[in-house]
This record gives structure tokens, C-alpha cells and sequence, in this order.
């Protein structure tokens, strides 16, 4: 009977035949005393992303660790997401998407290694370079509230993360425009999350209390036709969350909440 894997890797693709060899032999090349599975979603590519993906398949001695699913038409990137990570049986989930690719092949062992000493912790994630060699993940302190996270728009390179896999995902996740930020901005909701050397330290469930997606109201994004040309929808339609729903709070009860979380403050204890 093969066992269950520790970590699921979720990779998603589209249009990557230039990338997608590489972004699959960075996860099959982890050294790890756990089993991973690397759960690919191939979102109908009209390019041969499926034909290098078959050939890895039927020639790699680790083909076995691939579960592969080539959708018959396209579903858009966010079901294409959800439906990975849906597939994922792990105990933790990492992301690396069909353009992206791992350099170390410790980086699983390391990141779950963390993760199973320090049971309060929930997310990490590391630098990582980009195709221009910029170092993304670069931070300029080791702590950051809520409101900074939210305001700043700080990045941890997604394919850098590794999460527990503890996540009930509603509808309404189909409706967000960065699927990969929206995870990442929920871990901040309740406390704060600290980085050192650009990697998260701190990630939370046992600590403090976690917000959950069950627990968010639903979200409708609109988006203003403003005469720019369109340069993507993506991130920044996330950022402005939080100070949405102080703007709420302050609307309906005349209070400005000034600090974070709004759980801990008085108007939530008294109504």
C-alpha cells in the first residue's frame, strides 16, 4: 500500500511548455525522509505542455509521484487552483506553479522540519529569485501587524510556501483575484507575522486564533473602467480589504479601530 504523503506539491499550468520540464524536476529531485506527492493540473494548454508532461510520465523513474490531470477544456486559474489543492492528501501543501522551479533540493526537508518542532507556526516561506535575478522576499524588519501586511502589499514569493494543509476552501474562493495572496493574507488577520532573513517565522492556529475562510463574509470584487489600458487584476484588489472593513465598522457604529486584531477591541465585546 503506498503511504501517505507528507507534503503535496500543487502545480498549475498553462501555456508553460518552455518551463514545465524544469518546474517538474525541481520537485522530483527533493531529497526528503518523507513521501511527497506533486499534484499537477493542466488547465487545457494549447502548446505541448502535455506532451513533455506525458513523456516525464512514461520515463522518469519518479513518475509514480505525479498525479496528473489534464482538463478537457480550460476552467480559468482560480477552479484550476482550487481543484489542486483540493486534490492534495498531504499534511502539508507547497506551491510551485508551472513557470516557477525549486534550486535546493533540501528545500521541503527544511521547511518541514520547521513545521513539525514548531506546531504554532502555520506558513513559511524563503527568498526566492526571479527570472530577471531579483531577490524577492527581501524585508526591512523582522515583525509586521496586520495593517502593514495590508497596506505594504509584502510579497513571500509563492513558491516558496509551504502551509499546513487545515484549510475548508467556500465558494467564494473562486471569486478572489490572487488565490495564492489570499492564503497568505488570511495567516495575518488575528496577529502578526514575523520574517527573519526573509523567511516567515511565525504562522499561527495553536498561539493565537487563526481566522478561517468559513469565517470571512463573501467578497465581490467590482472593478472601476478607468480608461488605462489593462496591465492585469491580480494582487492589488487585495490590499484594501482590511481598511474596507474598518471603514464598515466605522459606518455602522461611529468607531474608528485603529489596531489589530479588531477581534480584541471593546466594541466586540460588548455587542
Amino acid at each position: 500500500m503506498k503511504e501517505i504523503p507528507i507534503v503535496s506539491v500543487v502545480m498549475i499550468t498553462y501555456g508553460h511548455e518552455s518551463f514545465i520540464e524544469e518546474a517538474i524536476n525541481g520537485v522530483l529531485m527533493q531529497n526528503t525522509n518523507f513521501e511527497i506527492e506533486l499534484i499537477i493540473a493542466n488547465d487545457c494548454s494549447p502548446d505541448a505542455t502535455d506532451e513533455i508532461i506525458q513523456s516525464i510520465l512514461k520515463n522518469n523513474p519518479k513518475a509514480s509521484t505525479i498525479k496528473y490531470t489534464r482538463h478537457e477544456k480550460n476552467i480559468d486559474v482560480l477552479p484550476n487552483f482550487l481543484f489542486a489543492l483540493q486534490e492534495s492528501k498531504g499534511k502539508y501543501i507547497a506551491i510551485c506553479e508551472g513557470d516557477d522551479y525549486w534550486t535546493d533540493k533540501f528545500k521541503l526537508q527544511k521547511q518541514v522540519d520547521f513545521l513539525e518542532k514548531n506546531s504554532e507556526f502555520n506558513l513559511v516561506g524563503h527568498q526566492a529569485l526571479s527570472s530577471h535575478d531579483k531577490i524577492l522576499g527581501i524585508f526591512d524588519k523582522d515583525t509586521f501587524s496586520f495593517e502593514e501586511i495590508n497596506y505594504r502589499n509584502l510579497r513571500i514569493p509563492t513558491a516558496s510556501i509551504v502551509f499546513r494543509n487545515n484549510i475548508d476552501y467556500p465558494d467564494w474562493f473562486l471569486k478572489v483575484t490572487a488565490g495564492d495572496r489570499a492564503i497568505i493574507f488570511l495567516n495575518a488577520m488575528y496577529g502578526k507575522l514575523t520574517f527573519k532573513n526573509g523567511a516567515a517565522e511565525q504562522n499561527n492556529f495553536n498561539t493565537y486564533r487563526l481566522i478561517r475562510m468559513k469565517d470571512i463574509p463573501e467578497v465581490e470584487p467590482h472593478f472601476v473602467n478607468n480608461g488605462i489600458e489593462p496591465t492585469g487584476l491580480g494582487e492589488p484588489a487585495l490590499p484594501p480589504t482590511g481598511g474596507a472593513v474598518a471603514n464598515a465598522i466605522f459606518k455602522a457604529t461611529g468607531k474608528r479601530l485603529r489596531n489589530q486584531p479588531f477581534i480584541e477591541d471593546e466594541i466586540f465585546k460588548t455587542t
